[in-house]
């Protein structure tokens, strides 16, 4: 058995980061510019952004036999408006309407 002590519970403490997803209801609807098949920027009615990462694409799809059908990839994104100002986002494309939408912002 080994005992912590207070400089140890403090370090973990520190490491600890949490992060919320803070879903955007409605999705808005943007524009995104592709980079070698990667969004680069997005623009909405009010910003353009800058992407400095993005991780994806995670592809899911379903109700492929119903009118309802979805075929969506999901990336992951670090992007910075033209204040400075860095945040991330969960950019959807709609792979069967040809559209973008921002679905959450990161906190």
């Amino acid at each position: 058995m080994t005992l912590e002590t207070d400089e140890v519970r403090a370090g973990c403490a520190q490491r600890a980061a949490h992060v919320a997803l803070r879903r955007v209801r409605p999705p808005q609807r943007v524009d995104v510019i592709l980079l070698n098949d990667k969004p680069a920027a997005v623009r909405d009615r009010d910003d353009h952004l800058a992407v400095n990462a993005a991780y994806g694409p995670w592809r899911t799809s379903g109700n492929w036999w119903c009118a309802d059908a979805w075929d969506w990839e999901e990336w992951d994104v670090l992007a910075q408006d033209g204040a400075g100002e860095s945040f991330g986002c969960l950019l959807v494309y709609d792979r069967l309407r040809k559209e973008w939408h921002m679905e959450a912002l990161f906190d």
